[in-house]
């Protein structure tokens, strides 16, 4: 596949690097509105108007910031509207198509916090990848400030990241609340191992990390894994996929001597298994009010449960 990137800026720097990482792509040259430079990566840079597509199979906007001043420009011209690809688009209809050439993806934070995921991941790593910054970070941080707003929490006490996929919550929770024990949930065997390996990397050893799911029951399932994006995958009682263990909030809560008043956080991302998680912690929830957040669908969840879930 040959391309052409429109832009030589940051943007355009990291789709560079991101694309040496796979197989079968070759970048033949770059665009700019203005070109403030003659060549990029010792491939000349053009304005739309002085090249020609014909023997290239996409242009792909690098920059998210100004992709609309990119196609202004390029619909001024003369050139084929199908071979025009916005950065998104191209990664997940294209790039994902391709063969990455090592086994595992790196990413560094601003925060300073490092990850690590399997290459087939072109949703949390390559977003944290391009940038920089905590997969949701800036939905757990409006959480975390809705609690302590609304409900006085304080940053201590017990989070249940239920469903923790990689451990990206777990472990930026952590990092912004040292105080608080962490106690992440993730029943996929290839999760949990990128799981416990990011928690090990960045150095947060006291982050409990559990293989099993939670549910309404203690019980058998079936995990079924996205490659392409593992925070997607879901649990199921389809006898297909991985087979996985679950517990019910109430019996990890008693097991464990975890008073439930101690429980400050649950953060729920479990592709419509939150009926279930939630019903399964009633003991629990009767005794305290837990302040909930992220991807849930109250519509799920049966009315006597509501009453005692706050959900922010």
């Amino acid at each position: 596949m040959k391309i052409a990137i429109y832009g030589t800026g940051k943007w355009a720097q990291k789709l560079v690097d991101y694309i040496n990482l796979f197989e079968g792509i070759e970048v033949s040259f770059y665009l700019e509105s203005c070109p403030s430079k003659r060549s990029f990566h010792s491939l000349p840079v053009y304005t739309p108007e002085q090249c020609s597509w014909e023997d290239i199979d996409f242009v792909v906007i690098s920059s998210p910031l100004f992709q609309n001043e990119m196609l202004d420009r390029i619909i001024m011209g003369e050139h084929d509207d199908n071979k025009i690809c916005l950065l998104n688009e191209f990664i997940y209809r294209h790039l994902s198509k391709k063969k990455c050439k090592i086994p595992y993806m790196s990413g560094e934070t601003s925060e300073g916090l490092r990850y690590i995921a399997n290459s087939s991941d072109i949703e949390i790593i390559r977003e944290m990848f391009f940038t920089g910054t905590t997969y949701s970070c800036y939905q757990i941080s409006k959480f975390l400030n809705l609690a302590e707003k609304y409900c006085g929490t304080n940053g201590t006490g017990y989070f249940f990241d239920i469903g923790a996929n990689i451990g990206t919550t777990s472990i930026y929770v952590k990092n912004l609340m040292p105080k608080v024990s962490v106690i992440g949930f993730e029943p996929g065997a290839e999760n949990f191992k990128m799981f416990k390996s990011n928690c090990l990397i960045n150095g947060m050893n006291d982050i409990k990390c559990e293989n099993y799911g939670l549910s309404n029951g203690k019980a058998k399932a079936y995990f079924h894994y996205n490659m392409h994006n593992p925070g997607g995958s879901s649990v199921s009682e389809k006898e297909s996929g991985e087979e996985v263990n679950l517990v019910t909030l109430d019996s990890y809560v008693e097991s464990h001597d975890i008073p439930p008043k101690n429980i400050q956080y649950l953060w729920m991302d479990v592709e419509g298994y939150e009926a279930e998680v939630i019903c399964g912690g009633c003991i629990s929830s009767e005794q305290e009010r837990f302040h909930c957040g992220r991807n849930f669908r109250p519509v799920r969840i049966k009315q006597k449960v509501l009453g005692r879930i706050i959900f922010l």
